[in-house]
């Protein structure tokens, strides 16, 4: 899809979709988002399209799920669709450089390394590669150090009009997930240095897509740098997905004769979003009861701060409801064993009278020690919610679980509160230092 006809099926979109500018190119292109608005209070999943030139397949690809209707059902939250996000570098790579002076036009060839067949052309105007230009990693795999036909990840994130545009619209937005559409490999991608509790929960909303598309979920983590979904993952902390269309034995450009093939394997995605938006409806809860516990242990921790202990407070939930909570009490005790984690389990052991207390899970406001994670291991706690991370160099509780050789494991998520947890720690040792 070229920009003229991009216009022609913007005008003739259903009454149920608003086209929105949400920027220009420096050539006065506008990059439009096709929005589906059922409540304004409602999250919304973004897709991204035809931010690679010759990838401009997948501008057809949207299109005909609006068109086709895949989408008419969807009431519990809104749609976008950023339609063609590289409006200049499509115009470039299907030809038409008629509409750019003679001085872009011989900068374009110099940028192609002299050849006439712009086929294959990825980048803007400018010779960014745009799906390299966001603040991810930005620049630790560049593939060309200047401006090129693909491969320039530009002169810093953001340099952009395209870029800044869509990352300004996703951050006003704030979608539960964005899915970008590229070709090819029939591949997806969706990990990006997440957390472990965010990986498990991306993962699950990856193997959905997955089995609806029959595409092979893969791992470039280490080789992926400057992409949107690198972006959403690393800064926005939202689930994102690369979703690569289109056989591996194709070449590009993709025609438009496979087009019928590519939409087929994709017309569940009403489905899948449905999947994904359960997932962030319960992540949000998630969220907000975890937060419910930490904050009662928080409240622990600073009574410790209070009683001159190193603060930290510990919280055993079983079926909703607190079971045990204890705050360090090393100092008054003379008990090199009395951590909050300890001490929390001794009373959970003792109110069930049994020391398996299967099913439980602590909320502690740092990362728990070697000491502390032998006995959460031992006492069969299924899951650990810590806010700070220990910085002292020793092994994560994460590490020691996976190194134990009991038969129970317990999960470690890090990371809730965690400033908040990490400033308390720190004022205690500050205070001890001026002392």
């Amino acid at each position: 899809m070229r920009y003229a006809e991009l216009l022609k099926r913007l005008a003739h979109l259903d009454k149920n979709y608003k086209v929105k500018v949400i920027g220009k190119t420096k050539f006065n292109r506008k990059i439009f988002a096709v929005e589906k608005i059922v409540d304004k209070s409602f999250s919304t999943a973004i897709f991204i399209s035809s931010i690679h030139a010759r990838e401009n397949i997948t501008s057809d690809l949207v299109f005909e799920m609006i068109e086709k209707n895949l989408f008419d059902k969807i009431d519990k939250f809104n749609l976008s669709f950023v339609v063609m996000a590289n409006p200049d570098g499509i115009e470039i790579q299907s030809g038409n450089l008629q509409s750019f002076s003679k001085r872009h036009q011989k900068k374009f060839l110099k940028m192609n390394g002299g050849k006439t067949d712009f086929s294959m052309w990825k980048a803007n105007a400018f010779g960014v590669d745009l799906n390299n230009n966001f603040d991810a990693n930005w620049g630790t795999n560049v593939h060309s150090v200047e401006p090129s036909s693909q491969g320039f990840v530009g002169k810093k994130p953001f340099n952009e009009r395209e870029t800044k545009a869509i990352a300004k619209y996703t951050k006003k937005i704030n979608p539960f997930i964005t899915i970008s559409y590229h070709t090819k490999g029939e591949e997806i991608y969706f990990n990006f240095f997440q957390e472990k509790q965010e990986f498990l929960r991306y993962e699950k909303i990856a193997k959905r897509f997955q089995e609806s598309t029959g595409y092979m979920i893969r791992n470039v983590e280490k080789s992926s740098s400057g992409g949107y979904k690198d972006w959403c993952v690393s800064k926005l902390k939202i689930p994102a997905l690369t979703i690569e269309v289109g056989n591996d034995n194709l070449s590009h450009p993709i025609e438009k004769e496979n087009l019928s093939e590519i939409f087929e394997k994709n017309k569940s995605i009403a489905f899948d979003l449905m999947f994904a938006y359960n997932e962030f409806e319960k992540s949000r809860w998630n969220m907000s009861y975890n937060e419910k516990f930490m904050k009662k242990a928080m409240s622990l921790a600073k009574k410790a701060y209070e009683a001159d202990e190193v603060p930290v407070g510990a919280v055993i939930v079983k079926d909703g409801e607190i079971l045990a909570s204890a705050f360090n009490k090393r100092e008054s005790s003379f008990d090199a064993t009395a951590h909050a984690e300890i001490l929390a389990i001794r009373k959970a052991c003792k109110k069930l009278g049994d020391f398996r207390l299967l099913g439980a899970e602590m909320y502690v406001t740092l990362e728990p020690c070697v000491m502390c994670t032998g006995a959460i291991l031992n006492s069969r706690i299924e899951n650990v919610y810590f806010g700070a991370y220990i910085s002292n160099g020793s092994i994560s509780a994460e590490e020691l679980s996976k190194r134990s050789e009991l038969n129970h494991k317990t999960n470690f998520f890090g990371g809730y509160l965690e400033k908040e947890n990490s400033d308390l720690v720190s004022s205690y040792f500050k205070e001890k230092r001026k002392k």
